[in-house]
């Protein structure tokens, strides 16, 4: 836990505090202002991207892909029903660069209907072709159906030779989800059919396949298994309820950040070291992500609010600010210092923002190498998908990211 202590100069003048409450507050309509201010200092980065609507669809047609087309067939099929629009292109991947497949291919007689296992003909698998092209794309959300067998120039590659594309589409804060459903195959062995989508970083949720497909209970199936991979490691639960004898002025909550107008000389006699408002969680739902290091910052936005500004990072007697973790549930409390005993202004806007710093990969290796690797029957292990996305994930540093924001004012 992590204290910051603020210094505040002490206001004893009985008829300076019953003047200042005629000031009106600095915040006067909490929805609009807020909102404003707040979406102001968010970084902009690919908020406005142009996202392209279409969804790319890169299918591995080489002859390796017969039997788990066969023996997943609703899978893809359901896959395809869900995915197919006007705007939906379909691409070829097998001997040679990846190529966009002309015609309608969901025509029955069209050569490269994937519905059909005996369009899965190409000699040679040239996957990282197509892995370079979608992790390059960071404006298209993509999905790639494949066993995951580089096969090229006559032999398997089974290093981890995608770890530095998904390294670099993990850095920009993209998202890979891999969907992976068993067969078996030649050799009587158990083997995985994977669907990985690649979502860039803000696109928009409700275009996205993976919220149709996790909508769909797809993330649910007991025939399928989910891994995702991303800095999404979790969501904002509010907690609690409010202390009825310290009721704010005013207040206004959403997903992002809540505002809450308090009169300091009406609470602090009843508070009694109680939180100020609902305790907000931070819950990790991450399955390659644990022990988050999450800090907080301290602004004082007295000044600064109506031109937009930044504020100024504080260090003063005003909130007692706890961060504590059970079971990787992070709970975000403030309360009022005890040693607080007046303000320097009549009124006072803060800034109380909740950052992710870092944490550690924590992915269960057991249950990766049980289902994002294979082995023949002469003991090889094709482990290139699993090795790939376990280094990608340690070698990602993960970007300082902002949870949720408290504004809090205080009148005397």
């Amino acid at each position: 836990m992590k204290t910051y202590q603020l210094c505040i100069a002490i206001v004893a003048s009985i008829s300076i505090l019953s003047s200042c409450n005629d000031q009106l507050p600095i915040v006067t309509a909490p929805k609009a202002q807020i909102t404003s201010y707040h979406e102001s200092t968010l970084k902009s980065e690919n908020r406005n991207a142009n996202f392209n609507k279409s969804i790319n669809i890169y299918i591995d047609y080489s002859g390796g892909m017969f039997l788990p087309i066969n023996q997943c067939y609703d899978l893809i099929d359901e896959i395809i029903t869900i995915t197919n629009k006007k705007s939906t292109v379909f691409y070829n991947v097998g001997l040679g660069e990846p190529y966009k497949i002309k015609g309608n291919i969901l025509k029955p007689a069209h050569p490269k209907n994937p519905r059909q296992n005996s369009n899965y003909t190409d000699a040679e698998s040239y996957l990282d072709d197509a892995i370079d092209s979608i992790t390059n794309d960071y404006n298209s959300q993509s999905i790639f159906i494949t066993d995951f067998e580089l096969y090229k120039n006559g032999r398997f590659d089974s290093t981890p030779w995608a770890t530095l594309y998904f390294e670099n589409w993990l850095l920009e804060g993209h998202e890979i989800d891999v969907f992976a459903k068993e067969f078996t195959n030649k050799n009587s062995r158990p083997q995985y059919l994977y669907l990985i989508l690649f979502t860039p970083k803000n696109y928009p949720t409700d275009e996205a396949v993976i919220t149709r497909l996790k909508a769909e209970g797809y993330t649910k199936k007991t025939d399928l298994e989910w891994f995702s991979f991303s800095d999404n490691l979790g969501e904002i639960e509010q907690n609690g309820s409010y202390n009825k004898l310290i009721a704010p002025n005013q207040e206004f909550e959403s997903d992002l950040f809540a505002y809450y107008e308090f009169d300091l000389l009406g609470i602090k006699p009843v508070l009694n070291n109680a939180p100020l408002f609902k305790n907000i969680s931070f819950k990790n739902t991450s399955q390659v992500y644990k022990d988050l290091r999450i800090d907080y910052e301290l602004t004082d936005l007295t000044d600064s609010f109506a031109k937009k500004g930044k504020g100024e990072n504080v260090d003063k007697n005003v909130f007692d600010i706890g961060i504590n973790n059970n079971k990787e549930v992070y709970e975000f409390e403030v309360k009022l210092s005890d040693k607080l005993n007046g303000l320097r202004n009549q009124r006072e806007l803060y800034r109380i923002d909740f950052y992710l710093t870092d944490a550690n990969a924590g992915f269960n290796e057991e249950r990766m190498d049980n289902i994002l690797q294979w082995t023949d029957s002469n003991g090889t292990t094709f482990s290139s998908l699993n090795k790939s996305l376990q280094e990608a994930v340690t070698r990602v540093k993960l970007e300082k990211k902002l949870l949720y924001t408290y504004y809090v004012e205080l009148s005397i």
